[in-house]
């Protein structure tokens, strides 16, 4: 009897499973595809067409891949880290006296982008991130500042609009700084669910004031808010523990079954330098007192991240969180708090661009090129430690979230920006084989040329429109150690590069990433192609009319900084 129950188990158990194959052979199509790599080595795609059930479903076998949610693929969570005026020597992978143990780890252990490139200001670099675009196209090709009636353009559809769409809950934590002199310009009018944070650029991180000055008077006013509301109680609060503590709470009360978008903007690691002595005390193998300080708040927002990611592991959400990490622009030039513009004899700047030539503000790639990494538990194990020599920057994050890993609709949309996805998570080559970095006109009628800079490739074109900017990027086109490394160099003067008697520079960037060797006589053809690539790009340079100071008493009320008009 035993043995005829037996016969009878293996019977129905295949009397059911050609029953099942038969009907996915009469109602579905079975397609296979080698376009995905599962752990073991096995290459295969399964989809499923129902004509029975008139839906589709994709089924993609993968260890590594985001889990099935009610019927197709769960769209992962996104954190979004953005440092504010951080040096690329001012992590610890990079050097190995700032002490940041959370960033390394994550860094060491996904993927590290080392040829990833950011705007070299505030504004522009978060103009790029929302929108997928260059900021020539939209205007943003500046710092706003707080006496003058400009912001993003509201034709323009941010990153957050696009993810809310499509289901994601969306906060934004942090600095703004894409204008507020109108309440639709202000973050809850953008896309984001919730706002707790400031709206201009740069303030005191526990007083919250900014300051500024405008027709010989200097200005100041309170710039704290939630949502829309002026929030005084966070008054004598470190800006850095205040928005750890917020997306922490998000992280505490979501509801995992929705897609959570977190765009958490530090004001970490912008001037005025100041932070908690206990910061302080942890780099206090640092000689120099205000690169010790420096040095600390890279620390306190190394804690805060390490805090922020403990949340998601304990609220069960890690395995399905994309955590992106990237500056805004190179470390700025100047010294300490005056900003007094380094010249040959002062000591070293506070930030540390090193190796790299140049700093904030300039196209050099102690500029633009940022330090940043992506890390996941969704990284395919082959990619994960690694560094990612592609081309990409700031104008992918766009398609790459929002429309790749979002799903949301971005088929209407004109965008400079590539989906980078599967370069970083699976070490794909790059889509992006050149990248505008900034673009300017010059000159009076009849005479009107492009400048700017731009890479195509290896190559990279810097060509600063002559006069001022000229000027300016030979002044500040410095290579600087820090001082902490005990590199001796000749002088921080300018070097000049080869060739530097023009006003034109062209550089192999993968051979020559300082910028010590300009090419542009040896390679007339590929300066004459990049000139010719830049000339294009001017053409799609947009203008919001003219910048107008704006009184005080009308955008200042009550000693607070808001929307006004």
């Amino acid at each position: 009897m035993p043995e005829l129950r037996s016969y009878t188990i293996t019977f129905l158990t295949l009397l059911i499973l050609t029953l099942t194959f038969v009907f996915l052979s009469r109602y579905s199509t079975l397609t296979i595809d080698n376009n995905f790599v599962s752990e073991n080595g096995t290459r295969f795609e399964v989809i499923i067409r129902s004509t029975f059930e008139k839906e589709e479903v994709d089924v993609k076998e993968r260890t590594e891949s985001v889990t099935e949610s009610q019927g197709r693929q769960a769209r992962p969570h996104v954190l979004f880290i953005l440092a504010d005026d951080l040096g690329f020597n001012d992590v610890g992978y990079h050097n190995p006296y700032i002490t940041s143990p959370t960033i390394d780890e994550l860094a060491t252990t996904g993927v590290r982008l080392e040829n990833y490139y950011v705007a070299n200001l505030c504004s522009p670099s978060r103009a790029q991130l929302m929108t997928g675009r260059y900021q020539m196209r939209n205007g943003i090709n500046h710092i706003l500042q707080p006496q003058y009636d400009e912001c993003l353009p509201l034709s323009e559809v941010t990153m957050a609009d696009i993810l809310r769409n499509a289901g994601y809950s969306t906060h934004l934590v942090g600095k703004w700084h894409l204008g507020y002199s109108r309440r639709e310009c202000t973050p809850t009018h953008r896309g984001f669910d919730s706002f707790l944070g400031f709206l201009s650029g740069s303030e005191c991180y526990k007083k919250h004031v900014i300051r500024w000055p405008q027709n010989g008077h200097n200005y100041s006013g309170y710039d704290f808010y939630v949502n829309e509301r002026i929030a005084y109680e966070y008054k004598n609060q470190y800006s850095t523990h205040i928005f750890a503590r917020r997306t922490k709470h998000i992280i505490e009360q979501h509801n995992t079954t929705k897609p959570l978008f977190i765009f958490l903007s530090l004001q970490a690691v912008h001037s005025p330098f100041s932070v908690p002595e206990r910061y302080i005390h942890k780099n206090k193998h640092l000689k120099d007192p205000v690169r010790r300080i420096y040095a600390g708040m890279v620390t306190c927002m190394d804690e805060a991240i390490g805090n922020i990611t403990q949340a998601l592991k304990n609220n069960g959400m890690w395995d399905n969180t994309i955590l992106i990490f990237s500056t805004d622009n190179g470390g700025p030039m100047e010294k300490y708090e005056d900003h007094e513009f380094l010249n040959p004899t002062n000591t070293p700047t506070v930030a540390s661009n090193w190796p790299l030539r140049g700093g904030k503000a300039t196209d050099w790639e102690g500029g633009i090129r940022g330090a940043a990494f992506v890390h996941s538990p969704l990284l395919m194990s082959h990619v994960r430690g690694t560094e990612n020599r592609e081309l990409m920057g700031m104008v992918d994050w766009l398609p790459t979230i929002a429309g790749y890993l979002g799903k949301g609709n971005i088929d209407n949309l004109t965008l400079d920006g590539y989906n980078i996805w599967n370069a970083i998570s699976q070490g794909e080559r790059s889509p992006r084989q050149e990248l505008l970095h900034n673009v300017a006109v010059h000159g009076g009628k009849g005479q009107v040329k492009a400048y700017g800079a731009i890479r195509y490739g290896d190559w990279k074109l810097l060509q600063p429109a002559p006069g001022g900017n000229f000027n300016f990027h030979v002044q500040r086109g410095l290579h600087i150690p820090p001082p902490e490394m005990n590199i001796t160099i000749q002088s921080t003067k300018f070097q000049v590069v080869d060739g530097s008697d023009s006003s034109t520079w062209l550089f192999n960037i993968k051979r020559d990433p300082r910028e010590l060797h300009n090419l542009a006589a040896e390679h007339p053809e590929m300066t004459s192609l990049l000139r010719d690539k830049l000339t294009k790009y001017s053409k799609f340079i947009e203008h919001h009319g003219d910048r107008k100071l704006v009184d005080p008493e009308m955008y200042m009320k009550n000693k607070t900084i808001g929307p006004w008009l």
